[in-house]
């Protein structure tokens, strides 16, 4: 593929977490030349259909992956990481950024449910406050697992880096 080549990449979630189960992530490199008709919000779509383009996906991809983790897996690598002394800023290794934006992203979503669940009328439950809680843990704990088990963290330094 020539380097000039632009992908879409997309990444998106699946489950409720720890109330009722592990956390499911999916990501698609996709080569806009080659559209796949029908590809928008797989919830929308009835399962057949959803089927059908997760077979054009696996068959059309660049590249495709489908991961989970249990609030074990979780856990057990937390378990490895060195203690925190300071707050972690993104970066370090390329992947361990990317997760660490991933965070981010997802942290603001948390905030913005909550914000929308105090709002009289509106309702958001539990278990989904929960569960983009416990994915934002998730994408922290893995960018610091990435980063050498934490040793490579970009840690913040008062007057130092901002």
């Amino acid at each position: 593929m020539p380097e000039s080549t632009r992908l879409i990449c997309g990444v998106d979630e699946a489950g409720r977490g720890p109330i009722a189960g592990p956390v499911f992530a999916a990501a698609v490199l996709l080569d806009p030349r080659r559209k796949i008709e029908g590809l928008k919000d797989s919830k929308l779509l009835a399962p057949q259909r959803r089927e059908a383009l997760a077979e054009c996906i696996r068959r059309d991809a660049h590249a495709w992956a489908v991961a989970s983790a249990t609030v074990e897996e979780i856990d057990r690598l937390n378990a490895d990481l060195k203690p925190l002394r300071s707050f972690v800023l993104p970066g370090g290794s390329p992947a361990s950024a990317v997760l660490h934006l991933s965070r981010t992203v997802c942290r603001r979503a948390e905030r913005l449910m909550a914000e929308l669940a105090d709002t009289p009328g509106e309702e958001v439950s539990a278990p989904a406050l929960k569960y983009v809680n416990r994915l934002s843990d998730f994408l922290f704990v893995a960018a610091r697992y990435l980063n050498d088990k934490g040793a490579g963290d970009v840690l913040w330094q008062p007057g130092q880096n901002r």
